[in-house]
């Protein structure tokens, strides 16, 4: 669940049309009521290229779509969870019951944890991971050479399982990670995709 939600979170931001290198703030995150439509390119034929610090030119206009899919924005009051009271922005992926509970602030776009309904074989369980302190996806404001740290912990509470495996029963789960994240910008330029063109850090 998680891996699917913080990847696509990474697509939140929206496009920036300005001619010289940018500048990423907390009004160019995805607004409530904004859904972004996603492509994965399952034999991407691409390269991300090298970190340089002069203006790069991407060009990915050979992605093709191989699935299609949504990340949708909501208020919290939309969703709300008590484990994450302090959100100002929920991230919905695709139809599914899904959602990452984030905080937008001048400071940085927050990951407090996600929730989700999850069938793992014996039917819908409710599952939460919270993250403590909360991830960061992205410090504000954030330009060429931008740097952070991010260490924190992932918890998911026990929750019922109700599962037999290899004759075995498991009555409940739970998890625990512990992340160290480090962000660089270490490039920016002009990319180009099948969409169009667009500044990028």
């Amino acid at each position: 669940m998680k891996k699917t939600l913080l990847s696509a979170i990474l697509f939140c931001f929206g496009a920036l049309s300005i001619s010289a290198q940018i500048t990423i703030t907390t009004a160019d995150v995805a607004i409530p009521s904004k859904i972004i439509y996603q492509v994965t390119d399952s034999t991407p034929t691409v390269s991300v290229g090298t970190a340089l610090a002069t203006s790069q030119v991407w060009n990915m206009s050979l992605l093709k779509t191989n699935k299609n899919d949504t990340l949708s924005f909501l208020n919290y009051s939309a969703i709300p969870n008590a484990a994450f009271s302090s959100s100002n922005l929920v991230a919905r992926q695709g139809s599914t019951s899904n959602y990452s509970y984030m905080l937008n602030s001048a400071t940085g776009l927050f990951t407090l944890g996600n929730a989700a309904t999850v069938d793992f074989g014996s039917g819908p369980k409710a599952v939460k991971q919270i993250n403590s302190p909360c991830e960061k996806m992205q410090v504000f404001p954030a330009t060429y050479a931008t740097t952070d740290t991010n260490n924190f912990t992932t918890t998911t509470p026990a929750f019922y399982l109700g599962l037999t495996v290899s004759g075995i029963f498991i009555d409940s789960a739970r998890a625990k990670s512990v992340v160290q994240k480090t962000v660089i910008v270490d490039a920016w330029g002009s990319l180009t995709t099948p969409l169009g063109t667009y500044n990028v850090i």
